[in-house]
């Protein structure tokens, strides 16, 4: 798991940098990127491939002035996917309006790519979903 975690710290680090092309190197081909929880009813709940979630997030990135994705746990689910809890900071551009948002990724890899991300809202929804007991 510890070169897995590397990986994924290294594509948050891009991500956070706006490293769009090198954020999706870290993507499998068919990746599958799943919000669970969270999103509004007009917006995407499943994006497929690299290019379509490096689109999402580039866009979705520019509504705001500065940004974070800090990773800030990381754990080794019994069926080997990785849970990552997130804090998410920000400052809206223009209205200079701060967020800061706490959420889940259970993460599924392949080959030392990205396969699957799974969203949630709730801790203890996403533990359940990769088979950790809370």
């Amino acid at each position: 798991m510890a070169g897995e975690v590397e990986r994924l710290r290294e594509g948050y680090a891009a991500l956070n940098r706006g490293e769009w092309d090198r954020s999706g190197e870290f993507m499998h081909p068919e990746i599958s990127w799943n919000f669970v929880e969270g999103q509004g009813p007009d917006a995407p709940q499943t994006l497929s491939g690299p290019e379509r979630i490096v689109e999402f997030w580039s866009s979705f990135f520019a509504a705001w002035e500065e940004w974070e994705m800090a990773p800030e746990d990381f754990v080794e689910a019994p069926d080997g996917r990785i849970l990552v809890s997130v804090h998410f900071r920000a400052r809206g551009s223009g209205s200079g309006f701060p967020m800061e948002l706490d959420y889940w990724q259970v993460i599924e890899m392949r080959n030392g790519k990205i396969y699957r991300v799974d969203n949630y809202l709730s801790r203890p929804h996403a533990r359940r979903a990769c088979g950790l007991q809370d």
